[in-house]
């Protein structure tokens, strides 16, 4: 089993997200490709994400095995910047992690009582060292 960051979106406390579109876009996919793919960097710096949808919006993402360089943490935080998301990792000791602050607003109190208060990281930077130290 490797390591894993769960993308979770949520609006005035029930599920939500970005277009599913929006996201493929960011992550540079074209529609057509479906809601699984990689991620790469490079030929050998690369990852696999997973998208759940709920009515064309996407509710979860998954980003399974992800790779070291900069790069990835930066669009992620563009995700957590643009969409309504929080993320975590569930190795290790599980942080959530926004990039707005109004976002924290947004969760359901359960999310809150289980996983405490998010941390609001300002850069991708940031978002790495928050889940990997």
């Amino acid at each position: 089993m490797g390591i894993s960051i769960i993308v979770v979106g949520y609006w005035k406390h029930k599920e939500g997200g970005m277009p599913t579109a929006e996201v493929l876009e960011l992550f540079g996919k074209p529609q057509d490709e479906g809601l699984q793919g990689v991620l790469a960097y490079d030929n050998q710096t690369y990852c696999e994400f997973s998208i759940t949808q709920e009515n064309d919006t996407a509710t979860v993402i998954s980003i399974d095995r992800p790779y070291a360089h900069q790069s990835l943490y930066e669009l992620l935080f563009e995700l957590l910047e643009r969409g309504p998301y929080m993320l975590f990792s569930p190795e290790g000791e599980i942080t959530p992690v926004v990039a707005r602050a109004d976002m924290i607003e947004h969760l359901p109190q359960s999310v809150i009582e289980a996983f405490g208060r998010p941390v609001i990281v300002p850069d991708g930077a940031s978002l790495s060292s928050t889940l990997f130290g």
